[in-house]
């Protein structure tokens, strides 16, 4: 397992992990977005 994801705090980092994703995908899209228009 990676070194971001110790065994019993695995529920906890995913979570982070997952939202962190999710965001830095909104972030990017939008960003994208943004300089595709301009």
């Amino acid at each position: 397992m990676s070194p971001l994801f110790p065994g019993e705090r695995l529920g906890y980092n995913a979570d982070v992990f997952v939202l962190y994703c999710f965001c830095s995908y909104i972030y990017i899209r939008h960003h994208v977005f943004v300089v595709t228009v301009s």
